[in-house]
């Protein structure tokens, strides 16, 4: 079909990608033609007999399109890393440009990249977005003036959060007590339907997330990074509105099979009220991720304190701490996550109720 002048095609499962790929992709033989036409026909050092057929304007065409093509592949290859098991990926977000949307001028439209490096500085993903936004909040954001091109190792998002946080005090944030254990009502499942479609969208496409002719249902699994992300989406209501989070560190312990319903337990490590805006906390906390069980079970029990201390706990460790104190949890813990947050302290005795509730930013 590539003969026929068609760079690309539709498909309906990822397995069909490598065929795609390789169906798109010209040749070596291509390439070498492609390269003769085009040189030949530049520096007129050659004439068309040498090329056993007729060189016209047509060919030229093909021959340049297939360089682009080639050009534009090594490109992709060159500045995009494919993820492989095991590797840890950090995202960075950054945005680009603020246009005016429609004539009636009270949109803005917000152009931001995202992009994924791996633990070797690679890019494995970029994407580049464009979201509506009311003017007058577009009209805050500040373009950097020139685009930095090494990695940056600070986030920028969490700096901007402390310097503007200037709401003193937040009637909706709950009081949280370090070295307590809260059980979160809000669980999640993965439907097989969203559980693949995820799977793809992150590019974790081991045949055990899609491949349903190889794998029974049973067989199927939902993503590590998936299940990480929900452990953490669960807690949400019951910490307040945090402003800024961050993985510490996280591991999958046990399978989680797609349908599986996943709760959360979370342990707060430490609250510690920053020295930069005193109205920030910063709070450190480690969540499990616990399947098939309603959580509120724990309340009723005293679950050992050693499931959330450990600094260098492997799955085995969990494993082994579960079946000799705990059976309840034993290969029922699918994931942990330490992680930290930034949020509005909780109002006090001391703080006069301001008019409005919601945080504000400068």
């Amino acid at each position: 079909m590539s003969t026929f002048s068609h760079t690309g095609m539709i498909i309906v499962h990822p397995l069909l990608v490598p065929f795609v790929n390789q169906l798109y992709t010209p040749t070596r033989q291509e390439i070498e033609w492609a390269e003769q036409v085009t040189a030949g026909v530049r520096v007129y050092q050659r004439t068309p007999q040498e090329y056993r057929e007729f060189i016209g304007p047509p060919h030229l065409n093909g021959a340049t399109h297939i360089l682009e093509t080639h050009r534009k592949i090594q490109a992709l290859e060159s500045s995009l890393r494919p993820i492989t098991e095991g590797e840890t990926v950090r995202a960075y977000f950054s945005i680009d440009s603020v246009e005016d949307a429609g004539r009636s001028g009270k949109y803005s439209v917000v152009t931001s990249s995202q992009i994924l490096v791996n633990q070797r500085d690679e890019v494995v993903f970029r994407a580049t977005k464009q979201t509506m936004y009311p003017k007058l909040a577009a009209a805050k954001l500040e373009l950097p003036k020139k685009r930095k091109s090494e990695i940056p190792t600070v986030s920028e998002l969490r700096r901007r959060v402390v310097q503007n946080a200037t709401f003193c005090g937040n009637a909706s944030s709950p009081p949280l007590v370090p070295n307590q254990l809260y059980v979160h009502r809000m669980v999640k499942v993965f439907t097989p339907t969203e559980a693949k479609g995820l799977a793809t969208l992150i590019r974790a496409t081991n045949q055990h997330h899609l491949n349903v002719k190889k794998f029974n249902t049973e067989d199927l699994v939902a993503a590590g990074p998936l299940v990480e992300a929900a452990t953490v989406h669960n807690v949400a209501d019951d910490f307040g509105d945090i402003l800024y989070q961050e993985v510490v560190k996280s591991s999958n312990v046990n399978r989680t099979n797609q349908e599986d319903m996943i709760g959360s337990v979370s342990y707060i490590h430490s609250i510690q009220q920053l020295a930069e805006n005193p109205d920030l906390e910063e709070v450190t906390v480690r969540t499990l991720g616990i399947k098939n069980l309603d959580v509120e079970e724990l309340l009723e029990r005293e679950v050992p304190v050693r499931l959330f201390s450990g600094t260098r706990m492997k799955t085995s460790d969990y494993e082994e701490i579960c079946r000799e104190d705990f059976p309840l949890l034993y290969r029922r813990i699918v994931t942990q996550v330490l992680w930290k947050f930034l949020r509005l302290r909780p109002l006090s005795s001391s703080d006069e109720v301001p008019a409005e509730i919601q945080p504000k930013f400068s």
